[in-house]
């Protein structure tokens, strides 16, 4: 059975289906025939937990070869190589829900946005809150400021 879930958005989310075993499940992805390199994808494969991913090769948008490759052993050892990484991100991660969850109240309609500005300072994300739909306060007035690299 479909049912819908609430949103105020247009876009609606339905939830519901038939169970699969995730082993019927391949990531889908295509590059050009000259390049041979899969590292940069090993992020996404471990977050989506598929070990299958169905490779397209194409010389200018025409493909030109299709292959099953299993992605098990490179997804693991990406994560064992990026266990540091993965530590910080989840580390972040609960730092941002803690931070957002102590200054909303359960039926507070409050929004926030991650900036990430690269120019101004590679090394600080900043937590900010949005008025009124899509406007947002200036990264200066953020409620929240945090070096990335663990310093205040």
């Amino acid at each position: 059975m479909v049912m819908p879930v609430a949103s105020s958005h247009r876009l609606q989310l339905l939830t519901g289906g038939i169970s699969h075993n995730t082993s019927c499940l391949v990531e889908i992805k295509s590059r050009e025939t000259r390049s041979q390199n899969t590292h940069d994808i090993l992020a996404q494969m471990w977050l989506s937990q598929q070990p299958t991913m169905f490779m397209g090769r194409h010389s200018r948008g025409s493909f030109t070869s299709t292959e099953l490759i299993e992605m098990a052993e490179e997804t693991k050892a990406w994560e064992t190589q990026s266990t540091l990484q993965l530590d910080l991100s989840a580390t972040l991660l609960s730092e941002l829900y803690g931070l957002v969850s102590a200054t909303t109240k359960q039926d507070d309609a409050r929004r926030f946005s991650l900036l990430y500005l690269r120019d101004k300072d590679p090394n600080v994300l900043q937590l900010v809150e949005r008025r009124g739909g899509q406007d947002m306060l200036a990264p200066e007035d953020s409620a929240f400021e945090r070096n990335v690299h663990g310093q205040a």
